[in-house]
């Protein structure tokens, strides 16, 4: 129960955190993307070492820097390349080539770690992946540079969540895995502050003066606290392709909730796909969790 309950914060959080960055890039136009991302690092980071003090959680092992490098810079060349995607390529090029990151997740596991999933499971897939593009994909404008750039995007983010789902996979108790999100989200807050400073002076000098922008940006750095402490602990005790699944259950919520915003009738097809997508996500997420549970519980028997 605890990988669905981790699963459903993840999603709401993430959600959440969606439309508090939109609303802080359109009505604020704070539009520093690495000055955000900085501060919903380090705000996780530290809050993540808050709660371990708090709870009296002592991790048992050691966090080796050469996982903190892999994971690091997987995860710098991943957030760099799709910022650049999304400014190069059209939004639904964009969206399209974020859909392709889960049959690359799942060929990368049959292929480097001899994963096999059942023919059930690879239709769930195929409807999730026609499911959301169907819903969310609209103009489709792409050249070559583009694509180029979309291609090392998705490569990047594929490696990233690889080794996430793999350094958290070895660590033996959650505080191990907290001791791991803490310290993975401080560094890469660190490596991030001089590039925004970089990139972005002039906006983060002008946004430090706004007291409500300022505040509006520390509560997205609480909720970002959730989206990363929860997602690195269902990837932890799932796998990556299984997390990158249920990142598609938040772009569902997404389409759904903007609808709802826009007071807008729903587009046929949005509501097409979003169906078909939530139906593939049961077929896919039920039977493998509690596949996952079972094997859990087997194990605590037999030790």
């Amino acid at each position: 129960m605890a990988v669905w309950f981790w699963m459903l914060v993840n999603v709401l959080a993430s959600v959440s955190l969606i439309f508090q960055t939109k609303f802080l890039f359109d009505t604020h136009h704070f539009g520093t993307t690495f000055a955000l991302l900085a501060v919903h690092f380090l705000s996780t980071g530290l809050l993540t070492r808050v709660f371990m003090i708090l709870g009296r959680h002592r991790p048992s092992q050691l966090v080796k820097p050469a996982d903190l490098l892999l994971v690091n810079c997987s995860f710098i060349g991943s957030v760099v390349l799709l910022t650049l995607s999304l400014r190069i390529n059209s939004v639904g090029f964009y969206q399209l080539m974020k859909i392709t990151q889960t049959p690359a997740i799942a060929l990368a596991e049959t292929v480097l770690y001899r994963k096999r999933r059942t023919r059930w499971q690879n239709v769930s897939l195929v409807l999730i992946c026609v499911g959301v593009a169907t819903a969310t994909v609209r103009d489709v404008v792409v050249n070559f540079t583009g694509f180029i750039v979309a291609l090392a995007s998705t490569a990047a983010t594929v490696v990233h969540t690889l080794w996430l789902a793999q350094r958290q996979g070895q660590r033996k108790t959650p505080a191990d895995q907290f001791e791991f999100v803490s310290l993975q989200t401080l560094s890469s807050g660190v490596i991030l502050c001089p590039l925004a400073w970089a990139i972005d002076r002039d906006q983060v000098v002008k946004a430090a003066r706004d007291v409500t922008l300022v505040a509006l940006i520390l509560f997205s750095g609480a909720v970002a606290w959730l989206v990363n402490l929860s997602g690195s602990l269902v990837i932890g005790r799932t796998s990556a392709l299984t997390f990158n699944v249920s990142a598609h259950a938040k772009t569902v919520c997404v389409v759904v909730i903007s609808f709802v915003l826009r007071d807008k009738e729903p587009i046929l097809s949005s509501v097409a796909g979003s169906a078909l997508a939530v139906g593939g996500l049961i077929m896919y997420s039920t039977p493998t969790l509690l596949a996952r549970q079972a094997s859990r519980t087997s194990y605590v028997k037999g030790s």
